[in-house]
């Protein structure tokens, strides 16, 4: 549950802008409002395909096309991401798992 919303000074250099945060009920805990946004977006929108492929008549063609058009924006977008650093790509691995997993679960559901 957040209590207040208060700027705080720092960025990508030590004091070079001002960035809003979420302040957490739990102590030190913050939030960046635009990871807090694409949270709630991502949350938004996998209910929203969720409940499109099950009012469709083949839902496995749905989330396979929603697969695909994911793929296709990400990989246009690729050229313009930085690479993340070397300690987090087994988590992105294991996040690619799990989302292999849950896309295979879901078209099965």
């Amino acid at each position: 549950m957040c209590r207040e919303v208060r700027p705080t000074r720092g960025g990508l250099a030590a004091g070079t802008s001002t960035r809003y945060r979420v302040r957490a009920a739990q102590p030190g805990f913050t939030v960046a409002w635009p990871v807090f946004l694409a949270a709630l977006g991502s949350a938004l929108l996998h209910a929203c395909w969720n409940m499109r492929a099950k009012r469709n008549a083949t839902p496995h063609d749905v989330i396979f096309g929603i697969i695909l058009a994911t793929a296709g924006l990400c990989a246009a977008a690729l050229p313009f991401a930085q690479s993340p650093p070397i300690a987090a790509w087994p988590w992105l691995g294991a996040a690619s798992i799990c989302n292999v997993v849950y896309s295979v679960i879901l078209m099965e559901a």
